[in-house]
């Protein structure tokens, strides 16, 4: 269960960070102008904006053919903040302050605690969480699809990453939202998260701490990575 946990945890914050991190003019110049002009577009409307917005998640293990569905709400704040409420299949939260990590499972009675460049530099891709400036250098960046409508951003690794090997962002061009990301590992593993009723707004930094509540049992991270 805790590696579960872990490895659904890591998709999300690496995808996230990645997807709205800004894109060097060595890498989108490499792309023709209109490519260019659109990935500018993302870089205004993401960097440092404060933003929520509704999610479905698609989770699907091939090698044991599994897929899980998910939903809920997410905000964005700067510097790494960020709180997911998941509502379904099990209702749980995952806070970061941009230092510390929560995963609350109300059900279960229970908070798994853990510094989030700690943990997510222990696994496949942590390096570039503790330096988000080297996915530029990493990442080969190209255009699988541009239509009228939208265009989907193909981001891959320079050097292999069984974790990650392929990220997959569709923008909408009526209004450069991100509207959907994929992830996929060598195994044939995929995430696929599309976002719902996007808003810019300010949002206060107290909604990405979290108060634990009396009674809960605290688990920390440093002590369950790679218990099962």
């Amino acid at each position: 269960m805790m590696k579960k946990i872990f490895k659904h945890i890591f998709s999300i914050y690496f995808i996230i960070l990645l997807s709205f991190c800004s894109f060097s003019n060595a890498e989108t110049g490499k792309l023709n102008n209109p490519e260019n002009k659109i990935l500018k577009k993302i870089e205004d409307k993401y960097l440092g904006k404060n933003f929520t917005g509704n999610f479905h998640q698609i989770s699907t293990l091939k090698a044991i053919d599994i897929t899980e569905k998910a939903f809920g709400k997410v905000f964005f704040g700067s510097s790494g903040k960020m709180k997911w409420e998941y509502y379904m299949p099990e209702k749980h939260q995952i806070i970061t302050n941009g230092e510390t990590l929560w995963i609350y499972r109300p059900e279960q009675n229970q908070i798994i605690k853990g510094t989030s460049l700690e943990f997510f530099q222990t696994g496949a891709g942590g390096s570039f969480l503790s330096n988000i400036s080297s996915i530029k250098k990493n990442y080969k960046i190209s255009i699988k699809k541009n239509n009228d409508s939208f265009i989907n951003i193909l981001l891959i690794p320079k050097q292999k990453n069984p974790q990650i090997s392929l990220i997959e962002i569709k923008v909408l061009k009526k209004n450069d939202e991100i509207k959907k990301i994929i992830t996929s590992n060598i195994y044939g593993d995929t995430t696929e998260i599309e976002f719902k009723d996007i808003q810019f707004k300010k949002l206060d930094d107290s909604m990405f701490e979290f108060i634990i509540p009396k009674g809960t049992d605290i688990l920390f991270m440093k002590d369950n990575i790679g218990k099962n």
